[in-house]
């Protein structure tokens, strides 16, 4: 899909069945009760305590039962992780001049603490995407980031991953009006866009400069004013 239409639904619909197991599998790895119980769908139970002279309170009628949750979930998704990227992985070009240029910036980049990240949160939601951008303003080299499944709209071909629509909610938004930058990457160009809208609907597109997270990329647009060339 091209950068979303006004008054799209939003997050994609299609994908919608997707996020909603991704919300679920990410409560129970964060390992908090109240998430948990929301996305299951409960009321979280008040914990019992004791009180002075250690009386026991009795919990309020009509709760659940208190229940002890144990941090399965992020103790397999750490150990995943760790087998996966406990060293850093043997990466090889052939040209030699290339080769030690991107050993500098594979160090100076901490790319296998990036990818232990990724790998971690990875098993937890399924996969994760990994982001190269850049911020000469902050430093002159790529960075390399990682992009949680449940803010990404991928498409295939074939089954293999041909572009991806990547968006964040902005400060500033509300429960009421939610401001997203939303990154289409492809091949040869990555789009940029902001939107004004609800949580369920994209809005409308307003210009890049109107949002002090988004202004920054103005300078670095195309001619059409949209995206920024690859190559």
């Amino acid at each position: 899909m091209p950068l979303p239409d006004n008054g799209a639904a939003w997050p994609p619909p299609e994908w919608a069945p997707y996020y909603a197991e991704m919300r679920v599998d990410d409560a129970w790895y964060s390992g908090d009760r109240s998430r948990i119980a929301r996305a299951c769908g409960e009321q979280y139970p008040m914990p019992t305590r004791r009180g002075p002279w250690n009386r026991r309170r009795e919990q309020p009628p009509g709760r659940p039962p208190n229940r002890l949750h144990v941090p399965l979930p992020s103790d397999i998704a750490a150990t995943s992780a760790d087998l996966l990227f406990g060293d850093m992985p043997a990466i090889r070009v052939e040209d030699t001049a290339t080769q030690e240029r991107l050993d500098a910036l594979l160090d100076e980049a901490q790319v296998q603490q990036v990818l232990h990240a990724g790998a971690e949160q990875g098993s937890a939601l399924s996969g994760v995407f990994l982001r190269a951008t850049w911020d000469r303003n902050l430093i002159d080299r790529p960075i390399l980031s990682v992009v949680q499944p449940d803010n990404v709209a991928p498409e295939f071909r074939w089954g293999m991953l041909r572009a991806a629509t990547l968006w964040r909610d902005l400060p500033g938004s509300t429960a009421s009006t939610v401001f997203r930058h939303v990154e289409r990457h492809e091949p040869g160009r990555i789009l940029h866009a902001l939107y004004e809208g609800t949580p369920d609907n994209i809005g409308r597109a307003v210009p890049l400069s109107e949002h002090p997270e988004t202004a920054d990329l103005v300078d670095s647009l195309g001619e059409d004013g949209v995206s920024v060339e690859t190559g």
